[in-house]
C-alpha cells in the first residue's frame, strides 16, 4: 500500500459491508461512511471527457499516480476544487461601489502617464 506524499488527498478506505444496521443498497451513507456496496449502486453523476490531449492526459496520470488515486479520483477532486471557486460575476459583486465613472478613471490614468511621459 502506497504511503501518502506531503499535500495528497486520502484514499477513501473502503468496507466491504454497510455500517451496523444499514441495508445495503441505500443511499445517503455511501459517501460518508465508505462503504463500496452502497457507493457502487449509489446514484452518481458522470462526466465524460473526449478528446483530451495525450499531453494532458500523462500529465493528470501522472498527478494522480503521485497522489495515491486513481485518475477519476484525481480528476473529481480537481473538479470539486474549481467548482467551490468564485466565478468574477461573484468576485465583482463583492466590490463596494466608489461613485466612479469610468470616463473619470480613464482621464486620470491618461494624465498620469502624460505627466511622466509614460503614454504612446
Amino acid at each position: 500500500r502506497r504511503r501518502p506524499t506531503p499535500g495528497s488527498r486520502p484514499r477513501p478506505s473502503w468496507s466491504t459491508t454497510c455500517p451496523p444496521g444499514g441495508e445495503r443498497g441505500h443511499q445517503g451513507h455511501a459517501r460518508l461512511s465508505g462503504c463500496k456496496p452502497c457507493a457502487s449502486v449509489a446514484e452518481v453523476k458522470a462526466i465524460y471527457v473526449r478528446n483530451v490531449p495525450d499531453e494532458v492526459f500523462s500529465r493528470l496520470q501522472g498527478l494522480a499516480n503521485r497522489a495515491g488515486l486513481s485518475l477519476n479520483g484525481f480528476v473529481v477532486g480537481e473538479l470539486a476544487t474549481v467548482a467551490g471557486t468564485a466565478d468574477g460575476d461573484d468576485l465583482l459583486a463583492e466590490l463596494p461601489d466608489l461613485g466612479l465613472s469610468s470616463s473619470l478613471v480613464l482621464h486620470d490614468l491618461h494624465a498620469g502617464r502624460d505627466s511622466r511621459g509614460a503614454r504612446p
